[in-house]
């Protein structure tokens, strides 16, 4: 295991091991909603860095770290294994995160979901919304404000 000095990294390092049930949530900042570790002077996807300490490297450089919770804020190393972009999207596609429009993947909470967050607004923070539903603080915040997912 690589020797770093980031808190981010100290935090997936001690959670190499973990072994609860449930979705292990990345506890700092994400951008779109993936966790993001410093690593060998880089910024890395956490989710990458956690599956290959937890499962060894990927059997080719393309091959991503794929989530069978779908929730991309999750590093429980459970929940992680090694999948060809093509695997990665049909299981995104069972979880409901994405929709396939002709030849083109798109991302997208199901509409249930979105009404869901929008009648959430005042009751949490839209950092515990985004991190219910593995989306970006963002996200929330345009639905909230009818930027996304208008009525």
């Amino acid at each position: 295991m690589p020797k770093g000095k980031s808190d981010a990294l100290n935090w997936l390092r001690a959670h190499v091991l973990y072994e609860g049930a449930d979705c292990l949530l990345w506890p700092y900042s994400t951008t779109r909603g993936y966790a993001q570790v410093p690593m060998d002077g880089k910024i890395a996807k956490a989710t990458r860095v956690m599956c290959q300490w937890a499962h060894g490297d990927p059997p080719t450089p393309k091959h991503e770290a794929a989530h069978s919770c779908g929730n991309r804020r999750c590093v429980n190393p459970s929940h992680l294994s090694w999948k060809t972009r093509s695997e990665n999207q049909l299981d995104a596609v069972a979880h409901g995160t994405v929709f396939r429009k002709g030849n083109r993947w798109n991302t997208k909470l199901s509409p249930t979901q979105a009404l869901e967050i929008r009648s959430l607004k005042g009751s949490l923070s839209q950092d515990k919304i985004a991190a219910r539903f593995g989306v970006s603080h963002s996200t929330v915040a345009k639905i909230h404000r009818g930027e996304l997912w208008r009525e």
